[in-house]
């Protein structure tokens, strides 16, 4: 976010908390809005004359102290409830006022909270009405098939229980148990409820051939459209013959998100190779767009996640490291992508970057030293940490001895003062030893 875009952020708070200072006036003849003790001044608000500086609200009968920040709407909230709810000293003088807003957003929740449950309750019906229609169409069958169908009311549920890893087990420990009919059971259930159960089922039925690859296929996507499911990917995988663009289309963001799992503190998601593997195969440029939509995502955790899966995208498909260099340098240059806590996009950037000059060293490289001219220091710095990390790394670049000399060249030009001082002390540093990569 650029120092324009965030005044005019501010701006925004200014004007709405200017309409909170009103309500708040209208409401009570007790109630003040002050600027907060707890709080400095800042000069936006001087040279606005807008409310932005942090403040707090001030009443003689509060029962409980106020809140305090820039965002008036907020502490406003927070204060009426905890003291204006029936206040016997409440001496109001307009309308609209803040008992006003506060009732909208009450009403607002409400609404919300009226949606939701009337979503659980359409779902519940559609569940109950598939379990009925289970139960009808299984009357036929052998007692043990009429059992194993039964088991998909467990799968088939709101939150599925024991009788989800039994179904899992009689699929795999008895698939001649599914008849034609629980079969085509087993798939309308999967279509309407692709849970991760129901597609693990359906993949050993498939091997057992007791369900056909073109409807196991159907639900594996039907699951990848709602969520990455490492189940439902491999199941892909494992039908990629009979992928199309037009069938892949809605679980390109799953596989994408398998490329490059969030990874929130202390967690260790393993990185899904081959469905994105598979999807570039069959439709890259729809790839390629999702990717760097998500590459410019203003949330640095979407960011990370993006870079991490480009990182898996150019090992399976290097061709793709010249469309990828620029939007990843891109985002090494939004809010937050440089910061150096663990949960940061930058060591993934990096390494995507990293990843890039592996796959196309020269074109990559190039990109990089001309781009990185017009960067902030900081962020050069962290891009000298893309061609560092490959010297550090010759023994894996062995291998490929144009990739070590492009490395050892870019640092050796950032030493000689090409992105400015800074960054040439960082590309410098051990640079004798560089120097004698090169010359070997």
């Amino acid at each position: 976010m650029s120092a324009w875009e965030q005044v005019d952020g501010m701006t925004g708070l200014g004007l709405r908390n200017r309409e909170i200072i009103g309500l708040v006036a209208r409401h009570c003849r007790n109630a003040r809005v002050e600027k907060s003790p707890l709080m400095g001044q800042g000069m936006l608000e001087a040279a606005t004359g807008l409310p932005i500086d942090g403040r707090e609200i001030r009443c003689p009968h509060a029962q409980h102290g106020s809140s305090a920040s820039v965002n008036l709407e907020g502490v406003a909230v927070d204060f009426y409830r905890r003291n204006c709810v029936g206040c016997e000293y409440r001496d109001p003088v307009g309308i609209p006022n803040l008992k006003t807003l506060v009732d909208d957003l009450d009403e607002q929740q409400r609404q919300a909270e009226e949606t939701v449950a009337r979503r659980e309750t359409e779902l519940e019906r559609a569940r109950q009405s598939r379990s009925a229609h289970r139960r009808e169409a299984a009357l036929a069958e052998s007692e043990p098939t009429r059992r194993l169908i039964a088991l998909l009311d467990g799968v088939d549920a709101a939150e599925p229980d024991e009788r989800a890893g039994q179904l899992i087990d009689l699929a795999r420990a008895a698939p001649e148990l599914c008849t034609p009919v629980a079969a085509q059971l087993i798939l309308e259930t999967g279509r309407a409820a692709p849970t991760d159960e129901l597609v693990e089922v359906i993949a050993h039925l498939r091997r057992q051939s007791r369900i056909e690859d073109e409807a196991a296929l159907e639900v594996s996507l039907a699951a990848l459209a709602i969520r990455p499911s490492h189940v439902a990917a491999e199941l892909m995988v494992d039908l990629q013959h009979l992928v199309t663009q037009e069938r892949i289309g809605p679980a390109i963001s799953a596989i994408i998100a398998l490329a490059g799992p969030i990874r929130w503190f202390g967690e260790d998601q393993e990185t899904f190779l081959a469905p994105i593997a598979v999807a570039a195969r069959v439709d890259l440029p729809a790839v390629l767009d999702r990717l760097l939509e998500l590459l410019s995502s203003q949330h640095k955790p979407v960011r990370a996640s993006a870079a991490r899966a480009a990182q898996s995208l150019l090992v399976v498909e290097p061709s793709t490291a010249e469309v990828l260099v620029r939007p990843l340098l891109d985002a090494l240059t939004l809010p937050g992508s440089n910061d150096p806590y663990m949960g940061s996009p930058k060591p993934p950037l990096l390494a995507a970057l990293r990843a890039a000059v592996r796959a196309a060293s020269v074109q990559t490289t190039a990109v990089i030293l001309e781009r990185g001219q017009h960067m902030p220091a900081d962020q050069q710095g962290a891009l000298v940490r893309v061609f560092d990390g490959l010297v550090r790394r010759r023994a894996e670049a062995a291998e490929n001895a144009e990739v070590l000399d492009q490395a050892v060249s870019a640092c050796l030009k950032i030493a000689d003062g090409r992105w400015g001082e800074r960054p040439a002390v960082e590309a410098a540093d051990e640079g004798d030893g560089r120097v004698g990569i090169l010359d070997g």
